[in-house]
């Protein structure tokens, strides 16, 4: 079985979370609201995300303590478990506040203090 590396699931975090922001682009709440296509391809991304953040080990997730872990692997389980009742305004939050912040915390040098290597 060819497993990801942690280092490979931090770059995917990275590129599925660049994918969901270039995907929303400029588009409003109302316009996400109304576009069904649109909830659906930003709901994989962000799933993606999350499962990469679940699939890593807790030595790596501790090497980025400023980024909340529990939070992350939360919306891939919610959006997963929980499909029915999603709060559209909530995931539209997660991709126009939260994900540009964890990209930033994910490529940073600073995040590495176990001498990582930038991405």
């Amino acid at each position: 079985m060819n497993e990801r590396t942690d280092s490979e699931r931090i770059v995917d975090m990275v590129q599925y979370a660049q994918e969901a922001i270039a995907a929303l682009g400029n588009v409003s709440f109302d316009e996400f609201r109304n576009d069904r296509k649109l909830q659906l391809i930003i709901f994989y991304l962000v799933t993606v995300v999350g499962e990469a953040a679940s699939k890593s080990a807790p030595a790596t997730l501790r090497q980025y303590p400023t980024i909340p872990w529990h939070q992350v692997r939360g919306t891939r389980n919610h959006l997963v478990h929980d499909y029915y009742k999603v709060n559209l305004w909530a995931v539209y939050q997660v991709v126009v506040e939260d994900l540009p912040q964890l990209i930033t915390e994910l490529t940073a040098t600073t995040a590495h203090p176990q001498g990582g290597q930038q991405l």
